[in-house]
């Protein structure tokens, strides 16, 4: 038999890498079609993803029917998700997470690994961490699945487990770009000279041997600041705003350098206005927004 060969590897690589955009063209260009059904079908899934995690679900929200495949309907359910939290819609937004949930559980589509990630993904952003893991756990050979794990591990502070995920990943999938950035979450997350470093060869490799994006660099920029250096983490970001103007990954870590180094409110509120076009519902706003509240609430009890 002959080995198996990933007619989308390369389009998936750019994906996890956040090249969304390359992602997009590739995806579209009919000369680049895969052959077999199945990798047709994961090609129009990682188009639409693409479309979503660069902040236009539209696409796939009028692209995608109701009859198409279930991993094309859970992609449908994020994108009306994403669309619902950056306008507020909390309605909208609880309906698409029931409907992920539904689709999940109808008949044998809870056996796609495809749908196991989307539907984590939602709970994810919902910060319902205990149901995205156990939507992660399900297909523990898929790379998605427990990269979304290992982050979930990571958000509910259990890094011991998320570094188990990862040596376990690393037996069957020691090369793949996501295990690798995987392990440099974690790395980072631990902290310590040692695994900062290791963190940093990591994203300085990915980004020298396959492509540089803006999320590449501002992993490269938060192991900067992990080891203290600020300056050189700001010249990163700076470097990759002027390629990336757009990228949230990029002006997030912008915003803690500059706070962490002592900035004017003027520099800090030009890149929080910044975030604030490109991604309204960032977690960094919304961290600033609940502490705003809660030191107006501190001070109406001095009044």
């Amino acid at each position: 038999m002959a080995d198996f060969i990933d007619e989308l590897l390369v389009l998936r690589n750019s994906f996890y890498l956040g090249s969304w955009q390359q992602v997009i063209d590739e995806a579209s260009d009919p000369s680049k079609a895969p052959r077999t059904d199945e990798a047709k079908l994961q090609q129009r899934v990682l188009l639409y993803r693409a479309c979503v995690a660069q902040g236009k679900p539209e696409r796939a929200i009028a692209e995608i029917r109701d009859n198409d495949a279930p991993e094309l309907r859970g992609v449908k359910c994020l994108a009306r998700y994403v669309k619902a939290a950056s306008s507020q819609n909390t309605s909208e937004k609880s309906k698409a997470v029931q409907d992920i949930t539904t689709l999940a559980a109808e008949g044998t589509n809870g056996l796609s690994s495809t749908v196991q990630v989307l539907v984590g993904s939602v709970l994810y952003a919902e910060e319902r961490y205990p149901e995205a893991l156990k939507a992660a756990v399900q297909s523990p050979r898929n790379l998605e699945c427990v990269a979304l794990a290992i982050q979930t591990y990571l958000k509910m502070d259990r890094p011991e487990l998320a570094r188990k995920e990862v040596e376990k990943l690393k037996t069957w999938a020691d090369d793949a770009t996501l295990a690798q950035l995987a392990e440099a979450w974690v790395n980072c997350y631990i902290g310590g000279d040692e695994k900062i470093q290791e963190s940093q060869y990591i994203f300085e490799e990915l980004a020298s041997s396959k492509l540089s994006t803006g999320r590449l660099v501002a992993g490269h920029a938060i192991c900067k600041m992990q080891a203290g250096n600020f300056a050189e983490a700001e010249r990163l970001l700076l470097e990759a705003l002027s390629r990336y103007a757009s990228d949230p990954d990029v002006i997030a870590n912008l915003i803690v350098c500059a706070t962490a180094t002592g900035k004017s409110a003027e520099i800090l509120s030009r890149y929080t206005s910044q975030l604030r076009q490109v991604a309204p519902q960032h977690p960094l706003l919304q961290d600033l927004v609940l502490k705003e509240s809660l030191f107006d609430r501190a001070v109406q009890r001095y009044v």
